[in-house]
């Protein structure tokens, strides 16, 4: 008789042994994709959380919470620390804000942005996931997004209170992700969002229509798309800089034109472009603090000077680097965000189009030099504050954590406060809150750091005095000092009468 039993070496495998086919691979990446979502919204909003519980958070996000916080009661979303009768609007064009509204019906909190700008950063990692598996093996694809993921300009991003250009993060990438797979709706659903977040996002709109109408291989309908979203987006971003803004603002103008050195208009900024290119290059490097940030921008998105995807990101690197402001040249803060999924997804785009030999190098280097250097962070000072919160990468240098919440916790809620940037955020949220500028607008009590220097209080246009300077105008004006821990001072003014409904954030 035969026998139908198998040899060892012919026994059936185990299920668990079975090589895995395309669809089990593409389950397990995009499992392994959402736990580094996951991981990266922990990460920065633990950091978010951990950077407000001490003390570093401060003017945005005390602008921002009064904005949302007014959208939220279905009244103008005024901003009462930026002065009298000052309108959002008025500052930047970002009706995308009204998106967090649903958020402060639930908990109406400064912490709650700080989770929501977590949560968008969050959100564009599945959407770069997505590009590099394109063009890049599973292993490969997944190192790309963890590197992105952890890129310094998201983790200065987190490190600066909240700002509006974190809705832009993953609008940025899905408006790649449509050009890469050809979706028109996806780009275009993206470039709508976009013109929502911010008046400069128009040029970056007209950007990505020119990229789609200069396809080749496309249809004239797909070319009409591309011509549409260009005109749309430079109409968009007159209309807004010019009549929109202009008529919120407490000023009449749009007070963010910092080109004047240059031309009084874009038209003129791009003559001098055409005309005097070398000149304009060179305004990009003509300082060490322009040249260290476009090197960190850099350094690991080498491969983007290949992408035509370098082209969104040209008016995002001029608004910067053309700038009389200082400000907007360095590596803290959040200006470099809104370039990094830009920068880096062209870096993948620009990879794919060299030779097969070469590309996986290329990305293989790229996923490298992501994980590498935020590592380097932790033993070196460098633009990694998550990994390293040395001083010299604070943003913010605030008072004793322990000495301002004890005086802080002795403010009544309902009550008219000034208060300096870093304590007013951990009170707009039950105070009417604004910066200790002017004493002749009589508020209830005054909270101080001492040590807060001349300039430093107020926005644009009304600058406060020192912290010390301003305590003695209060004690002039006849304010009793109520607690007093360190550096941090409390005072009352002679005429309180105690909380009021006119007072309620």
């Amino acid at each position: 008789m035969t026998s139908h039993v198998l040899a060892p070496a012919e026994a059936a495998p185990h299920p668990d042994a079975m090589p895995r086919g395309p669809l089990a691979l593409a389950l397990t990446f995009r499992r392994a994709v959402a736990v580094l979502a996951v991981a990266t919204f922990a990460l920065y909003a633990a950091w978010s959380l951990h950077l407000f519980a001490n003390g570093t958070a401060g003017w945005d996000l005390a602008i921002f919470d009064q904005a949302v916080r007014h959208y939220s009661q279905f009244s103008a979303p005024t901003i009462p620390i930026r002065g009298p009768g000052y309108v959002a609007l008025g500052d930047h064009f970002s009706p995308v804000l009204v998106l967090a509204v649903p958020l402060y019906w639930i908990w109406a909190d400064p912490r709650m942005l700080l989770l929501l700008q977590a949560a968008l950063v969050a959100a564009s990692v599945p959407v770069v996931a997505r590009f590099a598996r394109r063009h890049a093996t599973p292993g490969v694809a997944l190192a790309l997004s963890a590197a992105y993921a952890l890129g310094w300009p998201l983790q200065q991003l987190a490190s600066f209170d909240f700002h509006e250009v974190a809705f832009a993060v993953p609008l940025l990438a899905l408006a790649l992700d449509g050009l890469d797979r050809r979706s028109d709706r996806t780009l275009l659903l993206a470039c709508v969002g976009l013109l929502l977040v911010r008046e400069d996002m128009g040029l970056v709109v007209a950007c990505l229509g020119l990229i789609r109408a200069c396809r080749v291989r496309t249809g004239w309908r797909s070319r009409s798309v591309g011509v549409g979203l260009s005109v749309v987006g430079v109409l968009a971003y007159e209309v807004v800089t010019s009549v929109v803004i202009p008529h919120f603002s407490v000023t009449g103008t749009w007070g963010y034109w910092g080109y004047g050195a240059i031309a009084p208009d874009v038209p003129g900024v791009l003559a001098v472009v055409v005309e005097h290119p070398l000149r304009v290059a060179a305004m990009f490097v003509d300082s060490q603090v322009k040249v260290y940030t476009l090197v960190a921008l850099f350094i690991g998105c080498v491969a983007v000077l290949r992408s035509p995807f370098l082209l969104v990101a040209a008016p995002l690197l001029a608004s910067r680097f053309l700038s009389a402001r200082e400000s907007l040249w360095v590596v803290p803060y959040h200006y470099n965000s809104v370039l990094w999924p830009v920068l880096f997804v062209g870096a993948l785009d620009g990879a794919r189009r060299l030779p097969a030999a070469l590309r996986r190098r290329v990305l293989v280097a790229t996923a490298v030099v992501g994980l590498v250097l935020p590592a380097a962070g932790l033993l070196v000072v460098g633009p990694y504050p998550v990994f390293n919160p040395h001083p010299e990468n604070r943003t913010f240098l605030p008072p004793a954590t322990a000495d301002a919440r004890a005086v802080r916790s002795l403010v009544p809620a309902s009550v008219c406060v000034q208060a300096e940037q870093h304590q007013a955020v951990h009170l707009v949220s039950r105070d009417l809150v604004t910066l200790p500028v002017d004493i002749s607008d009589r508020p209830d009590f005054v909270l101080l750091d001492r040590w807060a220097p001349a300039g430093a209080q107020g926005p644009t246009g009304s600058k406060g005095p020192s912290g010390r300077a301003y305590e003695r105008i209060a004690r002039a004006a006849g304010y009793e000092q109520v607690a007093r821990h360190g550096r941090v001072v409390l005072l009352r003014s002679p005429g309180y009468t105690g909380p009021s409904a006119r007072c309620r954030p």
